[in-house]
């Protein structure tokens, strides 16, 4: 199974599912409208809404692979949705998170860094795989969970 977490209007788990077309897809939202389009867009996958800080209501190693996109930036306790990524997330599975570096918005609650993002996932489990665009204002970076 692939989680996304965040996803908005699912852009992420779109592409991953056509390069995984038989993968269980689930999209997780806080936005109920968005959840609602992704619906119709994408019936292949199910969606679900609610506070990803909160518990999302998933067992426990449910997925192979749980990303996260532009959200933990917005989040006051980034760790509590670490944890959850990577309490739905099976042994051997990836845990994956993309944010933006650097950047200040009204929404944010972080202002990231690189050490930043990669010292939360250390926290989880080591080595941190790390991408950084050449412009340094999008990382995206993940761990395999033990």
């Amino acid at each position: 199974s692939i989680v996304e977490i965040g996803g908005g209007t699912a852009p992420v788990l779109d592409i991953l599912h056509s390069f995984v077309p038989e993968a269980e897809c689930i999209g997780f939202d806080i936005s109920e409208e968005a959840q609602q389009a992704n619906r119709e867009r994408f019936p292949w996958a199910r969606w679900y809404s609610g506070d990803a800080t909160t518990g999302i209501g998933f067992s426990d190693n449910l997925a192979g692979f749980v990303y996260s996109s532009h959200l933990i930036e917005h989040l006051e306790d980034p760790w509590a949705l670490l944890e959850e990524q990577m309490r739905i997330c099976q042994p051997g599975g990836i845990v994956a998170i993309a944010a933006p570096l650097h950047m200040y918005h009204r929404e944010h609650r972080q202002v990231l860094t690189i050490d930043a993002v990669v010292g939360m996932l250390k926290d989880y489990a080591n080595p941190v795989m790390c991408y950084v665009d050449g412009r340094q204002t999008e990382i995206v970076a993940g761990v395999i969970k033990p």
